[in-house]
């Protein structure tokens, strides 16, 4: 049970740190290089905390590319400071490499609800794109739950909304 712990710390750490999505490969074959776990405790790990909402995942050309959630980011924050520093010293040259080899863009998405003057629950969800904003879409719901579902829902959806938004939309 503490490998398991350990090995959610070390993926937080390294997706809250990257200036890039981190893909599974990358995380995984680093991981793995230094002797810090195995490749089915780290899916294990990986699936675990997409399931408790740390990580939200999208697939762009068969490859799974992981970012950090609010929740995720505040629980990094928090606890990777148990990580000991000759890991960290590891997992942050790890970062410099990733960081200085790509040119990828670094792509978030966020999501923010509040009450209109209607009474109804208005959703703002954007994906932003080297600080620039490439969607925005809003949203309307009647109902509190539906607004905070679909406000924590579109981080982890919103590369499969866009892409299929310019699908239909440039047939």
């Amino acid at each position: 049970m503490l490998e398991a712990t350990i090995d959610k710390l070390l993926i937080l750490y390294l997706v809250n740190k990257a200036k890039v999505e981190l893909s599974n490969s990358e995380i995984v074959e680093f991981l793995i290089s230094k002797g810090y776990s195995s490749y089915f405790d780290l899916q294990s790990a990986l699936s675990d905390l997409i399931d408790i909402k740390f990580l939200s995942i999208h697939t762009t050309n068969n490859t799974s590319y992981y970012q950090i959630t609010e929740e995720g980011r505040k629980s990094s924050e928090l606890l990777c400071v148990d990580i000991p520093k000759e890991v960290v010293k590891d997992l942050d040259g790890f970062l410099y490499e990733v960081n200085k080899k790509t040119n990828r863009d670094t792509i978030y998405a966020n999501a923010q609800y509040f009450l209109n003057l209607q009474g109804k629950y208005t959703i703002q969800c954007q994906i932003i794109s080297n600080n620039n904003e490439i969607l925005s879409l809003t949203l309307y719901s009647k109902t509190l739950d539906e607004a905070k579902k679909i406000a924590a829902n579109w981080p982890s959806n919103y590369m499969s909304i866009y892409e299929n938004a310019m699908f239909l939309l440039a047939k």
